[in-house]
This record gives structure tokens, C-alpha cells and sequence, in this order.
């Protein structure tokens, strides 16, 4: 109860700051929102504007960075839930930490 408090959540067996799960969802969120609806959605495209997303606005290492300048294609070919896995998401993108207040 102390962590989730302290603004920690739980996925699977790891702890994520919320603020980190809220900013990918808003990277994500972003991304989505500019999705042409008449192009067919899948993980290496998805990948690849986060990485552009990531290269044009946030400082640090990514692999998906690296990946969208060296137009390499990342692949994800399963999820362990149906929906986007925000911690995931930050693990692949390798998001800059936010500090908990």
C-alpha cells in the first residue's frame, strides 16, 4: 500500500512510477490520435513512430530510436495482455524516468 501511495503501480512482477505509465500513454495517445485510420495498424509500424516520436522530442537512449534512424523495423509479435502494455512500451522505449513527488 506504501508504494502505490507513493505513486507506484505494479505490473506483473515489476514496479513502474505512475508518471512514467501516464507519459507513454500520452506518447502513445499522440501517436494514435495522428493514426491514418485507412492504414492497417501493426507492431513494427507502431514501433516506428514511437521511435520518430521519441528521436524528434525526448532526449536520452531508446531502442526504438536507434531503430526508426537506422530505419529498422521492430517486431513484437505477441502481448501478454490484448491491449498495449504500458510498461512494456516504456521498457522498449526506454522513457526517461520521472521522479516521483
Amino acid at each position: 500500500m506504501e508504494l502505490y501511495e507513493a505513486g507506484y503501480n505494479r505490473v506483473y512482477d515489476t514496479l513502474e512510477p505512475e508518471t512514467n505509465l501516464n507519459f507513454v500513454e500520452s506518447i502513445v495517445a499522440d501517436i494514435l490520435d495522428r493514426w491514418d485510420d485507412a492504414d492497417v495498424m501493426c507492431s513494427y509500424k507502431l514501433n516506428r513512430e514511437i521511435g520518430k516520436y521519441l528521436h524528434d522530442n525526448v532526449q536520452g537512449r531508446s531502442i526504438l530510436k536507434s531503430a526508426y534512424r537506422k530505419e529498422r523495423a521492430v517486431f513484437v509479435p505477441a502481448s501478454p495482455t490484448p491491449n498495449l502494455d504500458s510498461t512494456s512500451l516504456c521498457t522498449i522505449a526506454s522513457v526517461p524516468s520521472r521522479t516521483v513527488s
